[in-house]
This record gives C-alpha cells, structure tokens and sequence, in this order.
C-alpha cells in the first residue's frame, strides 16, 4: 500500500532490484505523494510496475515448467506471497 504513511519519506523504490521504468526512476515517497494529490501518473506507474512483474512471473513459470522444477517455483512463490483467504493453491 504505497499510499501508508510508512512511505511518506521514503526514497527506496517499490520493489528494490525491479527493472520497470517506475523502480529506477521513481521513490515510494514520491508515488504516495502522487497518490496523495490524485495524480494519474501514480497509476500509470505502478501500472508499469505491475505489468513487468507479471511478465517477469510468466517467464520463471514457463521456465520452470521447462525444466521440471514448477513444483518448486509455486512453493517459493506462496511462501513469499501467502494465498488469498480461501485459496489454497492447489492443483488438481
């Protein structure tokens, strides 16, 4: 929630490492003030954000499926992202 006052100050991006365009440019602090002030560029931003890190997904799941190690992937993945209430992330 980059709108938490948390990032009021904070000049760290919103996910460190991430190469979208709002990461390397962009500060927590900076997009809660956009947000803040009703700036659409906030949403464009972290729309960016978000799109690459589906991409990004999508790429380590194909190569997971790939090379046989999905099971491992989904693992880390809801060990970092906990499921939504009612979900359990399981396959049938």
């Amino acid at each position: 929630d980059l709108t938490a006052l948390r990032h009021r100050l904070s000049d760290e991006p919103i996910e460190a490492g991430c190469p979208c365009y709002a990461c390397r440019h962009f500060t927590r602090g900076y997009l809660r003030h956009l947000y803040k002030a009703g700036e659409l560029l906030a949403h464009r931003l972290t729309s960016l954000h978000n799109i690459r890190y589906l991409i990004s997904l999508t790429q380590d799941i194909r190569e997971a499926l790939a090379s046989g190690t999905y099971r491992e992937l989904r693992k880390a993945f809801f060990a970092t992202y906990p499921p939504i209430r009612g979900y359990t992330g399981e396959t049938r």
